[in-house]
């Protein structure tokens, strides 16, 4: 007994727990408990297989037989079909469970096997949580359970003790003691989220918040703002002044609504260009109204009308700064309203770059609503050629709309076209060279998207160099350093791809700006960390009817989110539907009214399949017991004298067990029968005398000592049956244990 329950303690954690990982592995949506009774029921037989004797070998093998048989010559093929394919997880559980019952009870009784087996189960669950395949809990709480098995066997094994020794023994006593770990463990309900080590965070967040402190301070002194030092927004940027970008985290944004695959944030913008370096010449200052996301949402509102969203959609982000203290106001272009928390943020405008009214540090977090626009999709150029003007209804409801406090009148938007047109539109004149090659690539080209999309595109299909070298001193005008750029280098980074193309842009006559800010690959669930080496540069031009437009002509860079409109989704449907839809004025057609039938077979468990099968396998059952027990008294009576008084001694001890009569440690048989003289019929205990004189007095055993126990055997068994039906269905373990003869 001890050692079946050892087993179980040890085989049962070992059967379940890569039964439970490969199964759900491979079915991720198999249920929980029904590999776990599997698993159980097959691990709990092969045990009572290795501790039974041969007789009860026969029966449980037997009965397991004939339920395997009888299930698949009762079940029709047609229901064993459909619980193969609706349950095809159970094939897979039986035979993980089978292989890891052999392979735990082989290394389960090796001393290193143990060791290796419950390192093994806690590096699984280890590595589990790394490679983001986590277990389930049953499995981490069975395999540190089988682990502090495994520590407490070697507990028993390497101390020094006198009297019983044997580990198994102990282990089995602590059995109580180690189910009730095993409870608490499963009971105790285990947190959605890993632990968060929430007091060493804090530790850390403040040491580290204090160091950012001093860091900024001195990267600030003089009032100079921290993003200058690798961004460029000083006075100017050049193209040579090679800022450094390192990996550092600055800001984190999110974006609320639907996502886009790349975030742009514009921080600062210019308007001349000397052809070394770019410099900011606008000297309005004053509070931001946004006029050119007013302009455009007004423009394509009045053009689409109710297919506003096939052309302009409303997004929001939001803003966090992390290693960062800048006053300037990170947005998306096109942005229509500022807030912090719930308030709305009034802004200052230093030629239309967005600043707070004071340097905001770490931790400041504000959103942005904005506009995205569908300019990749032909639908936004069929537009362009066709946008019509705005009045001041269209600007005061869509002011409304945008919740814009102090809109600008037309008069004022008047003035902020005739200052675009001043400061982005210097006059250029391109080298001939230049013209020759810029009006051979765009002969093609009927509209201002056409050619600045044409231009993107040969811009893009060049090289892109981190360090494409040093921009020579002779180059003194943007017309220089378009040669320069177009027919010399013809690599370099984005600030040189920026100014090329800004560059041909006002020379076409369309105005154009070099925009710094950051590029930011936006990762799942809209989130992402903006780190300093996402800094880039970009070409933005104003085109009637839309506003300001980026463009993006760097080589790798160019990412699309434009989206299908109303009518090509309403099409896409359309061609899925498997019918015509009924024309109108016609009646709608009369379907035959629909009547549940019952298909045979159609229940996965038939009752009467299942009936039969118990029908047949509680004969069977009964049938092998009788046959267990000839054979037993068959081989009884063709064996050894001595062997066959030891085994009907036996059975007698064992019978009196069962009626709650068990041999005290260190008492003799005589002590033993004087006992239980006063509750056990004398004629029944006579064999204990005689045993008595065999064991004490070496008389050897006859053939009517033998008949003697055996008629003892027999009276025991009829007393116990007279004790009830409780002891009757007791004799049934005897039959299979010891019993029989």
């Amino acid at each position: 007994m001890i050692s079946a329950l050892y087993d179980i303690l040890c085989l049962l954690p070992l059967s379940l727990v890569p039964c439970l990982w490969g199964t759900l592995y491979r079915y991720p949506d198999a249920p929980l408990p029904g590999i776990m009774v599997i698993s159980l029921l097959l691990s709990l037989s092969g045990i009572a297989m290795v501790h039974l004797k041969a007789a009860g070998r026969i029966l449980l093998g037997g009965t397991l037989l004939t339920l395997l048989l009888g299930s698949l010559l009762l079940f029709p093929e047609e229901i064993r079909e459909r619980f193969s394919s609706e349950y095809p997880w159970c094939v897979t559980a039986v035979l993980l469970a089978l292989f890891a019952f052999l392979a735990g009870t082989v290394l389960n009784r090796i001393r290193i096997g143990r060791i290796l087996l419950a390192a093994g189960l806690l590096a699984a669950c280890g590595a589990g949580m790394f490679l983001r395949h986590s277990p389930v809990k049953p499995i981490v709480v069975l395999s540190f359970f089988y682990a502090l098995l495994v520590l407490l066997q070697e507990i028993q094994v390497r101390w020094k003790k006198a009297g019983d020794t044997e580990p198994k023994k102990h282990l089995v006593h602590l059995a109580p003691f180690l189910l009730l770990t095993l409870l608490l463990l499963a009971v105790f309900p285990a947190p959605d989220h890993p632990y968060d080590w929430a007091l060493a965070k804090r530790i850390y967040a403040s040491a580290s918040g204090r160091i950012e402190i001093i860091r900024e301070y001195f990267h600030t002194l003089g009032g100079r703002d921290e993003t200058d030092h690798f961004m460029g927004f000083s006075e100017g940027a050049g193209l040579n002044s090679g800022a450094k970008r390192n990996d550092r985290a600055v800001m984190e944004v999110r974006i609320t609504t639907a996502a886009s695959p790349v975030l742009y944030l514009t921080g600062k913008t210019f308007d001349a260009f000397d052809g070394q370096e770019w410099k900011k010449t606008d000297p309005a200052d004053d509070a931001y109204s946004f006029p050119d996301a007013l302009e455009t949402y007004a423009a394509v509102s009045a053009y689409a009308g109710e297919d506003l969203y096939d052309l302009l959609r409303l997004s929001q982000v939001e803003i966090r700064f992390l290693a960062l203290r800048s006053a300037h106001a990170f947005a998306p272009a096109k942005a229509s309203l500022f807030r912090a928390g719930s308030y709305p943020l009034s802004l200052l405008s230093k030629g239309d770059d967005l600043y707070f009214e004071k340097r905001q540090k770490h931790g400041y977090t504000y959103t942005v609503d904005y506009l995205k626009l569908n300019a990749s999709h032909p639908a936004f150029a069929a537009y362009l050629h066709n946008a019509p003007g705005i009045t001041e209804e269209d600007l005061l409801r869509t002011a409304a709309t945008l919740r814009m406090e102090d809109p600008p009148t037309m008069e004022a938007l008047a003035d902020y076209h005739r200052r675009i047109r001043e400061l982005y539109l210097p006059e250029t004149h391109l080298t001939e060279r230049t013209q020759s090659y810029l009006a051979k690539l765009l002969s093609g080209c009927d509209t201002d998207l056409e050619r600045l999309q044409t231009i993107e595109t040969m811009l893009s299909s060049m090289t892109y160099h981190t360090a494409p070298g040093q921009i020579p001193d002779s180059v003194t005008s943007p017309e220089r350093f378009l040669d320069h750029f177009l027919f010399e280098m013809q690599q370099g980074q984005c600030v040189y791809y920026a100014s090329a193309f800004v560059t041909m842009a006002r020379s076409l006559g369309i105005p154009a700006r070099f925009v710094q800010g950051y590029r930011v690959p936006m990762g799942r669930g809209g989130v992402a960390t903006v780190t300093e080496n996402m800094a880039h540069a970009w070409p933005e031009c104003y085109l009637e009817g839309a506003g300001w437009i980026r463009f993006e002509p760097t080589p790798g860079m160019a990412i699309y989110s434009g989206w299908k409109t109303k009518a090509e989704t309403d099409a896409e449907y359309a061609a899925t539907v498997p019918y015509a839809p009924v024309p109108s004025g016609e009646t709608d057609p009369v379907l035959p009214e629909l009547t549940e039938t019952e298909e045979e077979g159609a229940n996965p468990f038939p009752l009467r399949s299942i009936l039969l099968l118990l029908a047949i396998t509680i004969p069977v059952f009964f049938l092998l017991l009788a046959l267990s027990i000839l054979i037993r008294k068959i081989r009884f009576r063709h064996g050894d004298p001595e062997w066959r008084y030891r085994i009907c001694f036996r059975g007698n001890l064992y019978l009196l067990r069962l009626l709650g009569y068990r041999q005290g440690e260190g008492e003799t048989l005589q002590e033993f029968r004087t006992r239980l003289q006063e509750f056990v019929p004398a004629e029944l205990l006579t064999f204990l005398a005689k045993t008595e004189r065999i064991l004490y007095r070496g008389d050897p055993v006859t053939a009517d000592m033998i008949f003697d126990i055996s008629t003892a055997n027999r009276r025991l068994i009829g007393y116990v049956k007279k004790q009830g039906f409780r002891a009757r269905l007791q004799l049934l373990r005897y039959y299979l244990m010891e019993g029989g003869y």
